[in-house]
């Protein structure tokens, strides 16, 4: 190939990744002109495929394959798929494999090094097998040409075909090991709660997820358009999917797509939404917005009861239409006043039932429920304080007297990172000066909060390393050789309560029980952290510390200090109170180990998919 073709070809690949396909295709024209070879054409096809021109890309391909072209068989595949060719697909995915398979054993029996352009084909012909439906294949090429792939996106069809062959374990741990930005930890989650049965069953597309789905979510512009989308395409019901069990998502958006799954997509919305009320794994704000949909979608009436389980517990809720008014009636404002009264008087629990009473009633006067909130939280009761505050901020999500509550909350809450987002979506403007030297106030006890008071150096640490503790010990157990500094660090990640020692020991064995809380603490983790769980956890819940350090680092020099704070997966892991480290007697041994509190040892097999 001459340089300037080769140049060409190059700039026009780059075109390709940036999605420029006017510029790929004039770029891939001008070297096919230069000189005639199956890459130019393979890539000048692929840029009309991309384009939704699969007739072209045809076209293109037939003068070059001949030969060893792996790529251009499987692109041709993809293209008579694209065209309802299904049979003669099957037979250029098959000369594909061919092709690839004996190019590999010619390169063999002349002991030649496999060049990355030939790996590289492995992505094109897994997504082709996977086009004509056999995701068999998929999987068993995957695993035969395993010491070939390049790219981790193998892995990630490798998952979908694991998928949909209902082998959903199998597809969580094929997608827990890519990397961040491929959404692992969501792709997983989404794997493990199908099987829980939490998902039904649907087919996907061997293509990426978030570029398909996103597009299809974005060009579905009426309902009846998004009942076709959500009926024809599997990789928009798995975008919409790891939107809404992201919990790092705008709420409103999770609100958006857990309604258009439920109220648009069929049978299989709605079977969604019902398993969705009946599991631990799901968020309980979450399902309020599932039991609205399922209104919507006709499941429920207005004012039925529909049973979920919120809090752990199974209980009954109703949706129905309220009124939202800051000019209340005279009977509501009547007793506003009253519950005002009251609470001046100090009896904040007869103030607390008058203001219930409006709660659920027909009409909503904001200025109450706010006074509510904050009766609520001053009586310490938190679970019920947080629902009335973001109902006060669906009704006007802008209001920065809304917004501060919900900062001041999760301050009180020692939740430093919602604190912020509400404190930085309040326009001070909009207040009074009151309000405003208010505002400066919680800004500066936000900004300035930490949860590390640790003053240990490492002759604590490694003391503490010392104390004895068994190879199976339960959460209480663990936490009873932590000092109190560490309880409190572990109590800020779980997001519990913790004014003094024994009841944050208390706090986090309760957390450790719920799926949901520990379901948010891995979202949490970072690849090594969940690798070291990982690794613990196939060997039983625990290992010799010598191995640990040997394959995840030394927490040697590690003072768990306020301008230290641990850098190992160890310590991480250690300070959240995911794993305990002591001594152990092992074959008449004291031997230092690291090990997983019982407790969460099955949880956290099913959330890893070990």
């Amino acid at each position: 190939m001459s340089r300037k073709a080769a140049e060409l070809e190059a700039r026009g690949r780059q075109a390709l990744v940036e999605e420029d396909y006017p510029l790929a295709e004039r770029l891939f024209l001008q070297a096919l002109a230069e000189v005639d070879v199956p890459s130019i054409r393979n890539n000048l096809a692929l840029t009309y495929f991309l384009t939704g021109k699969p007739e072209m890309a045809l076209e293109k391909l037939d003068e070059g394959l001949s030969g060893p072209n792996p790529f251009g068989w499987a692109l041709a595949a993809k293209c008579l798929v694209a065209l309802g060719r299904m049979q003669e697909a099957k037979r250029m995915v098959e000369e594909a494999v061919r092709v690839f398979e004996g190019g590999l054993r010619i390169m063999k029996e002349e002991q030649v090094a496999i060049p990355q352009s030939w790996r590289e084909y492995t992505v094109m012909i897994m997504q082709a097998v996977g086009a004509v439906g056999d995701h068999r294949q998929v999987l068993e090429i995957y695993r035969r040409w395993q010491d070939l792939h390049v790219s981790c996106e193998c892995r990630y069809l490798a998952g979908i075909a694991a998928f949909n062959l209902q082998r959903f374990k199998q597809a969580a741990s094929y997608w827990v090991g890519l990397e961040k930005e491929y959404f692992n930890a969501q792709l997983q989650l989404v794997g493990v709660m199908a099987d829980k049965g939490l998902i039904p069953p649907f087919a996907l597309e061997y293509d990426w997820f978030y570029k398909a789905g996103l597009a299809c979510y974005k060009g579905a512009k009426t309902k009846e358009a998004l009942q076709t989308a959500l009926a024809e395409s599997g990789l928009l019901r798995m975008f919409l999917l790891i939107v809404a069990v992201d919990e790092s998502v705008e709420e409103q958006l999770r609100k958006n797509v857990m309604e258009a799954m439920v109220v648009h997509g069929g049978g299989w919305g709605q079977d969604l939404g019902m398993a969705f009320l009946q599991s631990e794994l799901v968020e309980d704000k979450l399902k309020l917005a599932v039991a609205e949909a399922l209104v919507t979608a006709g499941v429920f009436a207005e004012g039925e009861d529909i049973p979920l389980i919120i809090n752990g517990k199974l209980q009954a809720m109703r949706v129905q239409q309220v009124q939202v008014t800051w000019e209340p009636p005279e009977e509501i404002e009547t007793d506003y006043r009253q519950a005002l009264f009251l609470l001046k008087q100090g009896k904040a629990k007869k103030a607390i039932s008058m203001l219930e009473a409006q709660r659920t009633g027909p009409v909503i006067y904001p200025p109450a429920m706010l006074t509510l909130a904050n009766l609520y939280r001053k009586e310490k009761m938190y679970e019920q304080a947080l629902p009335v505050l973001e109902m006060l901020e669906s009704i006007a999500p802008s209001h920065p007297i809304f917004l501060y509550n919900l900062a001041a909350f999760w301050l009180g809450q020692k939740n430093q990172e919602k604190a912020k987002h509400y404190l930085e979506r309040i326009d001070p403007e909009l207040g009074n000066d009151e309000f405003k030297d208010k505002y400066h106030l919680l800004k500066l006890e936000i900004e300035t909060m930490s949860y590390r008071f640790f003053s240990y150096d490492d002759f604590l640490r490694e003391d503490i390393e010392d104390k004895k503790l068994s190879i199976d010990p339960s959460m209480a157990r663990g936490l009873r050789n932590m000092p109190v500094e560490w309880v409190r660090e572990a109590c800020a990640f779980w997001q519990v309560e913790c004014k003094t020692r024994k009841e944050g020991e208390a706090a986090l064995v309760a957390a450790v029980t719920s799926p949901a809380a520990v379901r948010r603490a891995v979202l949490q983790l970072t690849a090594e952290e969940r690798e070291l769980l990982v690794y613990l956890l196939k060997r039983g819940g625990w290992a010799r510390m010598f191995a640990v350090v040997r394959k995840f680092g030394s927490m040697d020099k590690e003072g768990f200090l306020v301008d230290e704070p641990p850098q190992s997966a160890a310590g991480k892991l250690w300070l959240k109170g995911l794993i305990f480290v002591g001594r152990a007697k092992i074959k008449n041994r004291n031997e230092k180990i690291a090990t997983v509190a019982v407790e969460l040892r099955e949880e956290l097999r099913e959330l890893l998919s070990v």
